[in-house]
């Protein structure tokens, strides 16, 4: 069986009867905590800076300053907040202050029972909040294009390459229609290929700000919550043009050679000639001349003229040694 995850809390708490129930309970809890124990500000501000924490939970009277004071110093941690009754009021400036939760405190200390829940629920928020931060980051400097929409097609964001294919920023194309905002420079749906009912596929040719026609290969993905309800759509296009351009030269080339090797001719296999007067027979029963045989058979044409024997044969009186 797997150990339980390992959590390294910190807890700043003045009062030396609370910090030790506090320090029990968690203890004695189901979950797995490593433990370290500060009585004030400046001692927890020592070990914060030799000591990585998962979360820390902190009074907010201290004896030399208060909470507000840890969740400056805590930088990334996140910070649990502990009031007396009745101050309301400074739990909700320690949440503006950067607090991810507070309990109240009672006179026979309810709020321990639920302290490991919320630790590891503040700890899974920040874990959240940091898996978002990266994946936002990765969408807005990703070279594709990728744009997020409502389901009725209103865009709610856009990363840096569809704001640049665009020419707008983030905020004039919130709440444009996607669709109406890609028939102004779409020309042609040029394939597409269906996901199911998730979305699809396909390319698209259209005409830049700069004249020039492109291609693009587009997904389009609902996006969907945890129960599996449809909340947005995704659409997340790739420049092809370099490859579409690469693709049309081949094609070209290709077309090319075809047509070169339709007019190339050649003589092969077994050809029936004529042990005298060498013609060849044609498939038709038809005896040819060699030359007519072979200039229908092939590309090659002739150019006449006699060879020594023959002349000296033919013309013996114009005989030239050679």
């Amino acid at each position: 069986m797997l150990e339980k995850k390992r959590y390294h809390i910190l807890l700043v708490e003045d009062n030396p009867f609370d910090r030790k129930v506090i320090l029990e309970a968690l203890k004695t809890s189901s979950e797995n905590f490593s433990l370290k124990a500060a009585e004030s500000v400046s001692k927890a501000q020592a070990i914060l800076s030799n000591h990585v924490f998962d979360a820390i939970v902190s009074d907010y009277e201290l004896g030399d300053g208060t909470g507000l004071e840890i969740i400056k110093s805590a930088k990334d941690t996140p910070v649990i907040l502990m009031t007396g009754q009745g101050n309301e009021e400074i739990a909700v400036e320690a949440l503006k202050a950067g607090a991810y939760e507070y309990l109240i405190k009672h006179p026979d200390h309810k709020q321990i029972n639920i302290l490991p829940l919320t630790i590891k629920k503040v700890i899974s928020k920040k874990t959240q909040s940091q898996t978002n931060q990266i994946l936002l980051s990765t969408l807005e400097h990703v070279a594709d294009s990728v744009c997020i929409t409502d389901l009725n097609d209103k865009i709610i964001f856009s990363n840096d390459a569809f704001c640049e294919e665009h020419e707008q920023s983030l905020n004039m194309l919130k709440g444009k229609n996607f669709k109406e905002l890609d028939k102004k420079y779409q020309v042609n749906r040029v394939h597409k290929e269906p996901m199911g009912k998730r979305g699809a596929v396909y390319e698209l040719r259209f005409i830049n700000s700069s004249g020039m026609t492109c291609f693009s290969s587009r997904s389009q993905t609902l996006i969907k919550d945890e129960n599996g309800k449809d909340i947005a759509k995704a659409y997340i296009s790739r420049d092809i043009t370099r490859r579409k351009q690469i693709e049309q030269k081949q094609k070209k080339l290709v077309t090319e050679l075809k047509k070169a090797l339709a007019n190339v001719r050649m003589l092969s296999g077994l050809l029936p000639i004529c042990s005298s007067c060498k013609k060849i027979r044609d498939k038709e029963g038809d005896w040819n001349t060699l030359e007519s045989y072979i200039k229908s058979h092939s590309e090659a044409d002739f150019s006449h003229g006699l060879c020594p024997e023959c002349a000296t044969k033919l013309y013996p009186e114009y005989h030239i040694n050679f």
